[in-house]
């Protein structure tokens, strides 16, 4: 499945949520069912994507992109 190219995919976006809301790497992993280096993996795409240098920096563009 190829991502638009304006979006997130929904596994960056559940990421970047789950550690917004003060949640660690582990629970985030745990509750969507993940490794932690497959979620190592989604963030580091989603910065990547969003050009952002760290989790308050993503959070931001992605609340940006998507208002």
């Amino acid at each position: 499945m190829r991502r638009e190219k304006t979006k997130l995919a929904p596994r960056e976006r559940l990421v970047l949520l789950g550690l917004s809301q003060g949640k660690t790497r582990k629970q985030v992993a745990s509750e969507m069912g993940i490794s932690g280096n497959t979620l190592k993996q989604y963030l580091m795409r989603a910065y990547r994507f969003l050009g952002a240098v760290n989790l308050v920096d993503a959070v931001l563009k992605m609340r940006e992109r998507e208002s």
